[in-house]
């Protein structure tokens, strides 16, 4: 099978590549970028262009300068390779700076969009009926001069050479990412590359499903499966995967009830896990033994750590009640790639968060061959492909995505009534580039982020629309939407101390009331002052009250196909005893990228008037944040 190679340059988007190319039916791989490539590893590679195997190779973006002492590099001899190379941001850089010429590290990171005017001659651009298109961005240095014989195929107003081309040996040099989805024609740019290469189409989920088929048979043999299963789609997708490998009847499916589950979610999960023919299923209830563990822990990595050790002791407890020996058994998990990446599990990828399914205890039992994990190489797309090809129960597929630790991850705790720092000086700065147009306030809680693909706890800012304010009628909002896009994008590019930009809905609701406060930390009379607050009952009934308000929203008002997930909030953020929600709905594909969802106006004032009705909420936010720089789930 003829392959394209992706080289990986520490990037958590190296995969993502990969994705679009299969997609388009192009098989595609992936190596390590290696420091010392010498001309043994160089001829290995000639061998298998002359061969007709290898068709085109990827530079990848990562989150290294080229000045850096510790960055991964190329020979020149490399781009004289008789084959199609692409190169894309980092890439471009290190292809321009190892012929030889100059990279620029800007004052300021570029992240989201800019308009990109197009050589309509060059072969990357073949059949792009415009002139300008929108392309992502994300990126810290800039080429300021092109190596010898390159042309400039596409320039933006702050990027004069944003890409570049030597169209004799087909090598292509990018500064935007043609690999996401938010760049215009993406779809079109990537089959260019694929056309340029001459290259087969001859990969599809269907020969994935078939390979994995086999391969599962292989792994697994004569043994037996021990598998948590939720009832989410990434769960059942992976039990029908074995069961279709193995047979129901050598899996053993447990549904582990956290207590951090959606309102009633055990008796809904075993309904609709028994009416799919999930066979064996054991329900156990561990509400108290987790919430025990967690009763006095407010950091999220610790978090997470407490959960999967529980999960694991319940493995074991389970083993040994059952006589599970390692020998006969494997334990089955459903991880899906965006996980893998994230959690900094492939060679050169940095960590962003750690998944349940990633943690140290879990690695060591992966190294010596003991886990399962048919999706660990799927995007959350792709997972629901295969669910269509294995022909599951439909009504599950329509579920959104819900994190394995549950609304732990949703209920933001606090060990200090106070922040640690202060941050007017900040604000002063960020008002004075709202222009009067906002009114911003950084609050003391802080979710993780992604930063040139490293993790990053930050603060958000919550904007306000003063009152009164001709923004705030009905009848002009909508096209609203957009400029709040701009106003998020533009504070993250421009604030690092700022991960998250957060629209305040309060005075949406009730533009008719103006309360007063001489307090300094409020703003339209809410108080933004930080509570303690840990994981108890009460709050995670609260929440579970308010995330039910949405689900019930999403169905009544057609929205659940229209929104690809809306992570529900509760963070310890208002006056005494109050707290406050962030609803965070977004629109992705796959889960690496995301933009938020703009909800109809009419819905979403009858949404925000139902969830303040309950008297605990001091106010609700609206996330306008885009992955990246922000994650999907805030912790």
């Amino acid at each position: 099978m003829q392959k394209l190679l992706v080289i990986d340059y520490w990037s958590q988007y190296t995969h993502l590549i990969t994705s679009r190319f299969r997609h388009l039916g192009v098989y595609t791989e992936i190596v390590p970028a290696l420091d010392d490539l010498n001309e043994k590893d160089l001829e290995k590679l000639r061998e298998e262009i002359n061969s007709w195997i290898l068709k085109w190779i990827i530079l990848s973006w990562g989150p290294n300068s080229v000045y850096d002492e510790d960055t991964l590099t190329l020979p020149k001899s490399f781009f004289e390779l008789e084959v199609p190379i692409l190169a894309i941001c980092y890439g471009h850089q290190l292809t321009h700076h190892v012929n030889w010429w100059e990279i620029e590290w800007w004052d300021s990171e570029e992240y989201w969009e800019a308009n990109l005017k197009i050589d309509k001659n060059s072969k990357l651009f073949k059949d792009i009926e415009s002139d300008e298109i929108v392309v992502w961005m994300s990126h810290w240095d800039s080429v300021i001069k092109m190596a010898e014989n390159f042309a400039v195929i596409w320039t933006t107003e702050d990027c004069e050479f944003g890409a570049t081309s030597l169209e004799e040996k087909n090598i292509y040099t990018l500064q935007f990412h043609p690999e996401v989805s938010h760049t215009q024609n993406w779809i079109k740019i990537l089959e260019n590359f694929a056309e340029i290469c001459e290259i087969k189409k001859e990969w599809s989920m269907e020969k994935f499903l078939e390979f994995e088929l086999e391969e599962l048979k292989k792994q697994i043999w004569t043994k037996n499966v021990f598998l948590f299963i939720s009832g989410w789609v990434d769960s059942t997708v992976a039990y029908f995967l074995i069961n279709k490998a193995i047979g129901a009847d050598r899996i053993y499916p447990v549904f582990v009830d956290t207590g951090f589950m959606r309102l009633d979610e055990a008796i809904k999960v075993e309904k609709s896990l028994k009416t799919a023919w999930v066979k064996n299923l054991q329900i156990i209830d561990a509400k108290k033994e987790f919430l025990k563990d967690l009763e006095w822990v407010s950091e999220p990595e610790i978090k997470r750590k407490i959960i999967w050790d529980k999960f694991i002791e319940i493995q074991a407890r389970i083993s040994k009640e059952l006589w599970l020996n390692t020998k006969d058994w494997l334990l089955g998990q459903w991880t899906i790639y965006p996980d893998t990446i994230e959690s900094g599990w492939t060679k050169n990828a940095k960590t962003i968060k750690t998944h349940h399914n990633r943690v140290p205890e879990i690695q060591k039992m992966i190294d010596a061959g003991l886990i399962v994990e048919p999706l660990n190489m799927l995007y959350k797309d792709e997972v629901r492909t295969i669910w269509r090809l294995l022909w599951i129960w439909d009504e599950l597929i329509d579920r959104h995505p819900f994190p394995g630790p549950g609304l732990s991850l949703r209920i933001l705790c606090n060990e200090e009534d106070k922040a640690e720092e202060n941050y007017n000086y900040q604000e002063e700065e960020i008002n004075w580039f709202l222009w009067f147009e906002f009114e911003g306030k950084i609050l003391e809680v802080k979710s993780v982020w992604v930063q040139w693909d490293n993790r990053s706890y930050k603060h958000p800012l919550s904007i306000s629309i003063p009152l009164p304010s001709p923004l705030l009628r009905w009848e002009g909002i909508e096209s609203f939407w957009e400029e709040l896009s701009e106003v998020s994008t533009s504070i993250t590019n421009n604030f690092s101390s700022v991960n998250r930009v957060l629209l305040n809905l309060w005075n949406i609701v009730e533009t008719s009331i103006y309360r007063v406060s001489e307090n300094k930390d409020a703003i339209n009379g809410h108080l933004y002052s930080l509570q303690k607050w840990y994981l108890t009952d009460d709050r995670i009934s609260l929440l579970q009250e308010i995330d039910d308000i949405v689900e019930k929203f999403l169905i009544e008002k057609d929205y659940r196909n229209k929104i690809w997930q809306f992570p529900v909030v509760l963070i310890p953020i208002g006056s005494e005893w109050k707290e406050s929600i962030v609803l965070r709905p977004i629109d992705t594909i796959d889960a690496m990228t995301a933009t938020f969802s703009k909800i109809e106006i009419k819905d979403l004032k009858e949404l925000v008037q139902e969830i303040l009705k309950n008297p605990k909420i001091e106010t609700v936010f609206y996330d306008l944040t885009g992955k990246p720089p922000g994650t999907i789930e805030w912790e």
